[in-house]
C-alpha cells in the first residue's frame, strides 16, 4: 500500500530467511505463497524479506496485500462495519474472486492493473504490471490463509492480545515516568522489553529499554551498567533510521 512503512528487524529476517530455505526444496516456478497473522505480528516485513530473498536468488517474487482487496474502500469501511454488524467482518470482505484472477494472471505471466490502496488519500489506485518475469507470488495479509490455490501457507503464531498487550504495557510505563512514579514504570518497562523480546520485536523492544533506562536514572539506580546498556539502545536506535513504529 502506499503510505505504508516498514521497519525490518533481526526477527524478521530469520523468519524471512527460514521461508527461503523452505522454498529453496521447491524450485518449480508460479509458486504462491500465503503468509497471515494477527496485526503487529511482522507480515508485511516478513513477506519484504522474503520477496528480496527470492529476488537476489534469481526468482523475483511480487507481493500482494490483502488490504488492497477489501470490497469496501478504507474510507467507508468502519461505516460499513457499523451498519452491517460484526458478522459482516471477517472474510468476507475480501473480494477473493478478484484475487484469483490475478493469481491466475500471474501464473499465466500476462500484464494486468493491481489495486493500491493509497493511506494517505485513501483512495484506490491501480498499479499496472508485467507478471512476465516473476517466478513467485507473496500474498500476505490477515486472512491469507484463505488464498486460493495457494502452494505454501504460512501462520505468524502471535495474536492480536500478545501484541496489544506489550504495547499498552511500555504506554503505561512511559506514563508512569512523566508522573513521576519511577519505580512503576521499571515494572512495567521491564515486563515490556520481555514481552517484546519473547515476540521478536526488536523496534518496541529497544524502545522499551529505553524507557526502562529513563526510568532507572529517574529512580538513582545509576551504574556502569546502566550507562553500557543506554550507549547500546543509543546505537540500536541510530540503526533504525526512522522514529516511526512498523504496523
Amino acid at each position: 500500500m502506499l503510505g505504508d512503512v516498514l521497519l525490518i528487524d533481526d526477527g524478521h529476517r530469520r523468519a524471512g530467511a527460514q521461508l527461503l530455505e523452505r522454498l529453496r526444496r521447491r524450485r518449480a516456478d508460479r509458486l504462491v505463497v500465503a503468509i497471515a497473522g494477527e496485526s503487529g505480528t511482522g507480515k508485511s516485513e516478513i513477506a519484504h524479506v522474503l520477496a528480496r530473498g527470492l529476488k537476489s536468488e534469481g526468482r523475483p517474487a511480487k507481493l500482494f496485500h490483502l488490504d488492497n482487496y477489501y470490497r469496501i474502500p478504507p474510507a467507508e469501511r468502519a461505516a460499513w462495519r457499523s451498519e452491517h454488524g460484526l458478522q459482516a467482518v471477517g472474510e468476507g470482505e475480501i473480494d477473493w474472486d478478484l484475487l484469483a484472477a490475478h493469481l491466475d494472471a500471474f501464473r499465466l505471466g500476462a500484464r494486468i492493473s493491481l489495486p493500491c490502496i493509497d493511506l494517505l488519500t485513501d483512495q484506490i489506485d491501480e498499479l499496472t504490471t508485467s507478471f512476465a518475469d516473476i517466478r513467485m507470488a507473496v500474498v500476505e495479509g490477515l486472512y491469507a490463509l484463505a488464498t486460493p490455490d495457494a502452494d505454501l501457507r504460512v501462520l505468524i503464531d502471535l495474536t492480536y492480545h500478545d501484541t496489544r498487550k506489550a504495547e499498552l504495557l511500555l504506554a503505561a510505563a512511559r506514563a508512569a515516568r512523566l508522573a513521576g512514579d519511577a519505580h512503576t514504570a521499571i515494572a512495567r518497562a521491564d515486563l515490556a522489553v520481555r514481552l517484546f523480546a519473547g515476540q521478536r520485536r526488536t523496534w518496541w523492544e529497544t524502545h522499551a529499554r529505553l524507557v526502562l533506562i529513563e526510568a532507572r536514572v529517574a529512580a538513582g539506580r545509576g551504574s556502569g551498567r546502566l550507562v553500557a546498556d543506554a550507549a547500546a539502545v543509543a546505537d540500536r536506535l541510530a540503526s533504525f533510521g526512522a522514529p516511526a513504529a512498523p504496523e
